[in-house]
């Protein structure tokens, strides 16, 4: 009796041990960008959780320059990403802790600090477009400065309470929203940018200009250039697939009411008689 409890047990266990296997894996929409260029062939493997031969791994494409489409990501929720070495050996690049919630993810591959065992250091941000919305923005604060801007319309006025302000703490994120979702595609939009420096004044970081992009978002990154010896401001992009729901938080009232009257008048056509003078 006390063999079978013990047997029970441990098949129980065992049992219980798969299943929390299972468990652990899951699924996602990926998405990976790399904040400064990678070496190589720009591929990047992960396993997916199976016994699987380096060649059988699956592989996901990374620019720097762009959000490239995403791939169908299956595996545990710690994704180890893999890079082939020189002697072509896969070698783990970088690992993160994948969101639990939402089923778009996007990866951000950033420099190692100091030390690290790694090749890289990664971010992983909630992608869906109810998160991260198309037209919105997402600043980065890589540098050790508390950033901030202001954003407005043409012609910009300072302090205006219709502009869009936010701050972003050193090595923190935040998102800015659109400035005007009834805005025409590509409207110019002033942007000033600043950091609180060592002065212990705030100072110009930029004074440039963003577009209103309804069917992109954006990652901006700011970082310090040792090169340069200054502080830099980077993005890169990601075009979404045409979503109406997004489309239509990006109308004007006014496009809508057009739409709707031209949809009423082509239905109407359809259903009145014909008038062609050649079948009169």
């Amino acid at each position: 009796m006390a063999r079978l409890l013990v047997w029970m047990l441990i098949a129980g266990g065992m049992l219980f041990g798969v299943t929390a296997d299972a468990q652990d894996l899951v699924s996602k929409s990926l998405q990976v960008v790399s904040f400064k260029p990678v070496g190589g062939e720009n591929r990047f493997f992960w396993n997916s959780g199976e016994k699987q031969k380096d060649a059988d791994l699956p592989e996901i494409r990374v620019s720097s320059n762009t959000l490239l489409p995403p791939v169908d990501y299956r595996g545990p929720k710690t994704l180890t990403l893999m890079h082939r070495a020189d002697g072509g050996e896969l070698l783990p690049a970088a690992r993160v802790n994948l969101p639990e919630r939402g089923r778009r993810t996007i990866v951000v591959l950033l420099p190692a600090q100091k030390e690290a065992k790694l090749p890289y250091r990664a971010l992983a941000l909630n992608g869906d477009l109810d998160v991260f919305k198309a037209g919105t923005r997402k600043v980065l604060n890589l540098s050790s400065y508390p950033v901030r801007g202001e954003m407005g319309a043409n012609p910009f006025q300072r302090g205006s309470s219709k502009n869009v302000r936010f701050v972003c703490q050193a090595q923190k994120m935040v998102t800015v929203p659109v400035l005007n979702s009834q805005a025409k595609v590509l409207a110019s939009q002033p942007v000033i940018l600043e950091y609180y420096g060592a002065n212990k004044k705030w100072n110009t970081l930029s004074s440039t200009r963003w577009f209103h992009t309804p069917t992109q978002r954006h990652l901006i990154f700011v970082f310090f250039d040792a090169n340069r010896r200054n502080l830099i401001l980077r993005g890169i992009s990601d075009t979404v697939a045409a979503d109406t729901r997004d489309i239509a938080a990006n109308r004007a009232p006014k496009q809508k009411e057009d739409e709707d009257a031209r949809k009423g008048q082509t239905e109407k056509k359809k259903s009145g008689p014909r008038e062609n003078p050649r079948h009169q």
